[in-house]
């Protein structure tokens, strides 16, 4: 009888309809849940060996930067290995199409019947099928043996150095915040596009503001780069060298000094568009040695929409109505990353439906960019926790359609350079003139939807500052433009931000010899 008692209240507490459930039902669905609770809390809790492993890592990193050098350089080796497989790979796929080609040539040559040729081409399909699958197996066993080998390195090194009688002293393996005075990083920005805003009611919050010219793939750069010397970029891309800022992304992995980057996205979870080929390609060119790799990461995230739109289905008798597994415009994940040189997370924010539109800017229309609508209010939101969960720094890109798949000549101010009139067609010049005024048209679409995205991290900033959080983390935001931008477009950014801020271009006192309070 107690066990019922329990069982019903258990059940009221999950939402369950009490009174249409008989008794044997409610303790059968109190039992459903507990076991479901107790499969996903197993799954979330790492193992022993794996919570020694970020406990050493985080003692290492902060002992001394020749150790931390040392971990980098290790890693340089193992990206250059794995380097070495996957040109193997490219190398041994391109020589089978073009034997393969060749192969068709002349049975084209030979005029051999059709049957013949379908069949020729299905075997080529399985033999390019087979030789995917063999190198797909031998990159796995590669990454899964660095990241086994990596791990006793990192141990072996806490037990040979003498970190481990320190952390023994100290009774702390894992500090949350950063030991080391914080010192300004070096930086390439230009100064007039560096600014600093005060926000809040009595205590001022004072944030870093920075706008800088670089495409997602440049923000998510692998750490290890094949050439150093090609990835120092312009002066106004702004970003450091990937052997430069790899080493301070990897003293802050574990500490509440996170870097992350929103990626703006459609529902689709199949890396099936070309910047999300390109995306997959950068994390995957090195071994994640401490999370999951990005295609397992999105593997469970499938899974767990899958089971949570079934979850509500079965149970409560919903309709799903959700595509792709769950996600719905203005839905957002996370990723976890430790092999990219400038952030450890990135924020993938659903702008567009695959299921419902083809095209991105059809999917969007003008009242997506209102103040109240879905997008603008889950960016908030996305801001915010962000500076719960311990992000400093994160990058926003300021035009919204670039990662989603549309041409960024249409929306950057790039010139127009009109097709050549047909003397011919009587309308010719009437066409241009259209396309032209549609194209005005869509860059003065894209300044105002900018306008809405910096006026949406102003307020959300000012949350923070007015202490509606517990604690301020986030302390830095840049934003990002295309790198194919124009001047006058990059210009036009630089004044809304200054003007929409009202932001100073001078450094506070502090900045030169700056410190975690």
């Amino acid at each position: 009888m107690a066990q019922n008692v329990d069982a019903v209240q258990c059940a009221t507490n999950l939402g369950l309809s009490v009174k249409a459930l008989s008794s044997d039902k409610i303790v059968e669905e109190a039992k459903n849940w507990s076991a479901a609770f107790t499969r996903r809390a197993t799954a979330l809790q790492p193992a022993q060996d794996v919570v020694t492993f970020w406990f050493a890592y985080n003692a290492i990193v902060h002992s001394s930067q020749a150790l931390c050098e040392t971990l980098y350089h290790f890693e340089t080796s193992f990206a250059k290995s794995l380097r070495n497989v996957l040109d193997g790979r490219d190398v041994a796929l391109r020589n089978k199409e073009r034997v393969h080609a060749h192969d068709i040539e002349i049975a084209l040559q030979q005029s051999l019947l059709q049957a013949d040729i379908e069949s020729m081409i299905m075997k080529h399909v399985e033999d390019v099928e087979r030789a995917e699958m063999f190198w797909q197996h031998e990159i796995s066993e590669v990454k899964k043996r660095q990241k086994h080998d990596y791990r006793e390195f990192v141990l072996q090194m806490l037990q040979d150095s003498d970190v481990a009688r320190q952390v023994q002293q100290d009774g702390e393996l894992l500090s949350k915040r950063d030991p080391t005075p914080r010192t300004a990083e070096p930086t390439q920005e230009p100064t007039q596009d560096r600014f600093w805003v005060y926000l809040g009611a009595q205590l001022k919050s004072i944030f870093e503001l920075r706008l800088i010219q670089a495409d997602l793939m440049k923000v998510c750069e692998p750490s290890i780069a094949a050439n150093p010397s090609s990835s120092v970029g312009s002066t106004r891309s702004a970003l450091p060298p990937p052997h430069i800022a790899s080493v301070q992304t990897l003293k802050r992995l574990y500490l509440n000094q996170l870097s992350a980057v929103i990626r703006f996205t459609n529902d689709d979870l199949s890396f099936q568009n070309q910047r999300a080929k390109d995306l997959l390609s950068c994390c995957e060119s090195s071994t994640e040695f401490h999370f999951s790799s990005l295609s397992d990461q999105f593997a469970e995230l499938k899974e767990s929409l899958a089971a949570d739109t079934l979850d509500k289905h079965d149970r409560f008798e919903r309709s799903p109505g959700r595509c792709n597994g769950g996600l719905q415009v203005g839905d957002f994940y996370v990723t976890k990353h430790s092999n990219l040189a400038h952030v450890h997370l990135i924020f993938h924010l659903v702008l567009a439906s695959t299921s419902t539109q083809s095209n991105l800017q059809s999917s969007m229309p003008r009242a997506e960019w209102s103040n109240q609508s879905t997008i603008v209010n889950r960016l908030k939101e996305l801001i915010s926790f962000a500076n719960r969960y311990d992000v400093r720094c994160i990058y926003i890109p300021l035009v919204l359609e670039e990662n989603c798949g549309v041409p960024a000549g249409s929306y950057v101010g790039l010139p127009v350079i009109p097709p050549s009139p047909n003397k011919h067609h009587p309308n010719s010049n009437n066409n241009n003139e259209d396309s032209n005024t549609h194209r005005t048209a869509d860059i003065q679409e894209t300044v105002r939807r900018i306008e809405t995205v910096v006026r949406t991290v102003k307020s959300a900033l000012a949350d923070i500052a007015h202490g509606y959080h517990r604690d301020r983390v986030l302390e830095l935001i840049q934003f990002t433009v295309p790198s194919d931008a124009t001047v006058s477009f990059v210009a036009k950014c630089r004044t809304m931000i200054q003007d929409i801020f009202q932001c100073s271009s001078i450094p506070p006192i502090n900045q030169l010899n700056p410190s975690k309070s």
